[in-house]
């Protein structure tokens, strides 16, 4: 059988839960065919159906379940933990029309909370989210919306927070914040994707019973590089 094509972010979340698959330590019966991008890329690529198994934003999973099932683990979603908006200052939302904004990716739910939940900017720059803190430092934008590790360590680079769109999101909606979501192409077939369902599962018990050998390899794609940054996200 060929291995399953498997695409994924360099999120610590993703490389802590497919650590033990992609290293053949678990699921040698079903083989995979690694490979990591950004959220926004992942999103991109859910159109195209080129991968089995792929990492997304819980919002474009949503708009494709006529051809992918959302599979019941590896879902990054909670209290406390939504995308923040930050900048070299505070500012005031009546400041918002006047400032340029970075945002990771057009098809994200951190451009959808930031567009739904807050007055309009009069810019706004879509990168990579390990680009959002240069643009701010480099004065290209005034405020960026932050996501994955960086949330940990905003402040100590000598950022501030502007909004935070978890918070928000819980005082109107009060319900945990759905970010990303595993999903698998439908055709797979029931059995396969309660095969490769199981697998990660083991996978993640294999994470958390070996946290630092999985930390080796999370540490490897993470942009924070401090243990103690990757072990609290």
């Amino acid at each position: 059988m060929e291995p399953l094509k498997i695409a994924y972010s360099s999120c610590p979340n993703d490389t802590y839960l497919f650590f033990a698959w992609q290293k053949g330590i678990v699921g040698k019966q079903l083989p995979i065919d690694p490979s990591l991008y950004d959220i926004q890329k992942l999103n991109e690529l859910l159109k195209e159906e080129n991968f089995d198994i792929l990492k997304c934003s819980a919002i474009a999973a949503m708009r494709n379940l006529d051809r992918y099932t959302i599979l019941p683990v590896g879902a990054a979603m909670g209290f406390g933990m939504g995308p923040l908006v930050v900048g070299k200052r505070d500012f005031e939302p009546s400041e918002f029309a006047n400032l340029r904004v970075a945002i990771p990716g057009a098809d994200t739910v951190a451009a959808h909370l930031t567009h739904g939940l807050l007055p309009a900017f009069k810019e706004v720059v879509y990168c990579r989210y390990d680009q959002v803190l240069d643009l701010i430092e480099n004065d290209e934008v005034e405020c960026g919306v932050i996501i994955h590790e960086t949330r940990f360590t905003y402040v100590e680079k000598g950022f501030q927070l502007v909004a935070d769109l978890g918070e928000i999101w819980e005082r109107k909606i009060d319900a945990p914040l759905p970010l990303g979501v595993l999903v698998a192409r439908r055709d797979l077939g029931e059995e396969l994707i309660d095969q490769a369902t199981h697998i990660l599962r083991a996978s993640l018990r294999y994470a958390y019973e070996r946290s630092e050998q999985a930390m080796e390899y999370v540490l490897k794609h993470s942009i924070e590089k401090d243990l103690d940054v990757v072990d609290d996200h």
